[in-house]
């Protein structure tokens, strides 16, 4: 609840404190004596529109205060904005400042400065507002439908799980979707793949297929050489054997002529003649290995050509390509396996959606049931306002289902009979309503949870039995939340738990200023006395609607 309001320079305000109680708190005075600047700056103060005009003339900044008591089950709602914003946590209480200038203004909750964002969503926590310019809480379609549902003890956990549970597979889909090779890469992937896996290249085959071809396209050559080599190691006529020969005949007569001391000699010359056949065995097999075979020289350069290719597309070094060979086969499996893996998220997610239609179809019945009670009650409290040819309609429309279903709700209303019915936000008297708002209230007044509701101008265009009713309904509607109301009505403000007067008036400076007053017994006769128009008698019947 609103425990009190302290405003500073806030237009004819220059320095008040204003304390509320529990129940029913009524706000009277004279026109024109400021009732609408204390609710303006409370809704100034929770964020609402406000500009330089609200500063008090030859001020340069004025400042709004609120201090809430905070309950158990509010205090839980406020952790999120705690933890967000860095605010201190102030035990059952809680503050909300805000301070304007001429071209800024700064928002403070328990001290901490917040943007407005802050502190116009922590301000729809505790406060209902019922403004003539402004929206009612109760325009909001999604705040009809969630009212709706608590009035019918309407349970939406198992929505809420399975909505969960279908976006949690839609973003896991998105999430796959996101990380898998598009179609061009996957097709890239194969072919690369396919090549690779056609010609089987070793990790080593360029250089041994460089060499080879070195060899295979000069072969011919190759064999001319090695014969003319081999025609000088051991022709028939002067080639290197037949030299070699010569000289190891002549090492064997100076050996017999020196009495075989010149065995070491001989043994050399031996090596080298074992040397000279070795070499020339080595020449015949690798001559003999030489082929005139364009086709294999073909061969090695087609696979040299596809090898050049894909290191120049998928390279650059021979390292690399294989690198890139392994990665391609996992975007090739991956694209293989993803096919399955996809189709089984997909039809996960056809199956939740089902579920989640079937839910929301029994959450959609149930809704309908419940406003058609919700509906009796309501036309009920309505009679007692002074609507007594009103009707009723409640619009359901479907939409995409969400944790609260698939429903969209707008309440119809008409007060007159013969008159169409209009969404609630449509209705054009302020006193109407005024009165829809607080019927709505009183009957949905032990499910709705926004605990401090405020009403301006609900008296607008009503007298008599139906402004003792609405009297009656406020104090009712007191007993679950704190009510604020400005009156212009003696049989509204008589019901109040706590009586405020504002009084406006001119300061021997010259300047007009706004107070507000707390009434006692005496103090709340008089204004009663005031409000009835101060005639003969006024007091004394003033007196008696308070002991009634």
């Amino acid at each position: 609840m609103l425990i009190s309001l302290k405003i500073k320079n806030f237009a004819l305000v220059e320095n008040a404190e204003v304390g509320f109680s529990s129940g029913l708190n009524v706000i009277s005075g004279e026109s024109g004596s400021g009732k609408s600047i204390l609710i303006g700056a409370l809704f100034v103060l929770l964020g609402g529109r406000s500009d330089k005009e609200c500063i008090r003339e030859g001020e340069k900044r004025c400042e709004t205060e609120a201090i809430l008591k905070v309950t158990p089950q509010i205090k839980a709602k406020l952790q999120d904005f705690f933890a967000r914003y860095d605010i201190e946590d102030c035990g059952d209480e809680l503050s909300l400042r805000r301070v304007l200038q001429e071209n800024s203004a700064r928002s403070y909750v328990n001290g901490a400065n917040v943007p407005l964002k802050c502190i116009r969503e922590i301000a729809g926590i505790f406060f209902d507002f019922n403004r003539p310019d402004e929206e009612l809480s109760l325009n909001s379609q999604s705040r009809q439908l969630e009212l709706l549902d608590r009035s019918g003890g309407i349970d939406c956990a198992e929505c809420q799980k399975l909505f969960a549970e279908l976006s949690a597979l839609e973003n896991e889909l998105k999430e796959f979707d996101s990380a898998s090779p598009d179609e061009n890469e996957v097709e890239e992937a194969k072919e690369f793949v396919s090549l690779m896996d056609k010609y089987n290249f070793a990790e080593d085959e360029e250089e041994t297929l460089v060499q080879k071809h070195k060899i295979l396209s000069n072969s011919r050559e190759l064999i001319n050489i090695a014969a003319r080599v081999s025609q000088l190691l051991s022709g028939e006529e002067n080639s290197v054997a037949d030299a070699l020969s010569a000289v190891m005949r002549e090492f064997y007569a100076m050996d017999k002529l020196a009495d075989g001391t010149l065995s070491e000699l001989l043994e050399q010359a031996e090596n080298l003649n074992v040397t000279l056949n070795t070499l020339q065995n080595t020449l015949d097999t690798f001559a003999s290995s030489l082929e005139l075979d364009g086709e294999a020289l073909q061969e090695v350069e087609n696979r040299l050509d596809v090898l050049y290719r894909l290191k120049r597309r998928y390279g650059p070094s021979f390292q690399e390509l294989f690198i890139n060979y392994e990665r391609a086969k996992v975007i090739v499996n991956k694209a293989a396996n993803g096919t399955a893996v996809r189709r089984q998220l997909i039809e996960k997610i056809t199956s939740a959606r089902q579920k989640l239609d079937c839910e929301c179809e029994k959450i959609s019945s149930k809704r309908k049931s419940a406003a058609m009670e919700l509906e009796k009650s309501l036309l009920a409290e309505l009679a007692s306002l002074g609507f007594k040819k009103c009707r009723f309609e409640w619009s359901f429309s479907k939409i995409q289902p969400s944790a609260a279903g698939s429903d969209e709700l707008d309440i119809l209303f008409s007060a007159n009979s013969g008159e169409r019915v209009l969404p609630l936000r449509k209705i054009a008297s302020s006193g109407e309503r005024s009165r829809l708002f607080l019927a709505i209230k009183n009957v949905l007044a032990r499910v709705d949870d926004i605990p401090v509701v405020i009403f301006d101008e609900i008296d607008a265009n009503i007298g008599g039995e139906t402004a003792n009713k609405v009297g009656h309904s406020l104090h009712e509607l007191g007993k679950y939340r704190q009510i604020i109301s400005i009156s212009h009505l003696a049989q509204i403000a008589v019901f109040a738990d706590t009586h405020l007067q504002v009084v406006k008036y001119v300061r021997e400076d010259g300047r007009t200023v706004s107070e507000v007053r707390p009434l006692d017994t005496e103090g709340r006769i008089s204004e009663l006395a005031r409000m009835l128009g101060n005639a003969d008698g006024a007091e004394d019947y003033a007196r008696k609607m308070l002991e009634r």
